[in-house]
C-alpha cells in the first residue's frame, strides 16, 4: 500500500474575479438555496464509476451540507429529470473553478452542457 505524507501538501488555489466572486455571493445568498435537498443523486451512466461533490455552504445561522453524486445536468435534462437551477449553477460553478485552478480540463466538454 502507498503511504502519503500530507503534512506539506500543497494545495492549488485561485483568487475568483470580482464578477465572479459576486455571482457565487449571490447565489449562495439566493434563498432557493438554502431550500434544496442535502443529496442529488445521479445514475446516469456506467455504474463502475463516480463522483462525489460535498459541498458546504457557511451561512449566517447555521452550515448547509449538500452532496452532488454523479453531478451531469445535460443528462439529467435529457432523462426528464433536471436538477433544481440552484443545484446546476452550483455543479457548473465547481466544474469550472476546477478546471481553472487544477489546469486539467475536465472529460468532456461538460461545461457547454451547463444552462
Amino acid at each position: 500500500m502507498l503511504k502519503v505524507d500530507f503534512r506539506n501538501l500543497d494545495l492549488a488555489k485561485k483568487q475568483l474575479a470580482a464578477n465572479d466572486f459576486e455571482a457565487l455571493k449571490r447565489l449562495l445568498a439566493d434563498p432557493a438555496t438554502n431550500q434544496l435537498k442535502p443529496e442529488y443523486p445521479g445514475y446516469w451512466g456506467n455504474k463502475d464509476f463516480g463522483f462525489q461533490y460535498d459541498i458546504t455552504i457557511s451561512g449566517v445561522s447555521q452550515e448547509q451540507h449538500i452532496v452532488l453524486l454523479n453531478f451531469q445536468p445535460f443528462l439529467a435534462r435529457k432523462k426528464g429529470k433536471p436538477y433544481p437551477p440552484q443545484v446546476e449553477k452550483l455543479g457548473c460553478s465547481i466544474w469550472k473553478l476546477r478546471t481553472e485552478v487544477s489546469g486539467e480540463p475536465l472529460e468532456k466538454n461538460w461545461l457547454a452542457g451547463c444552462a
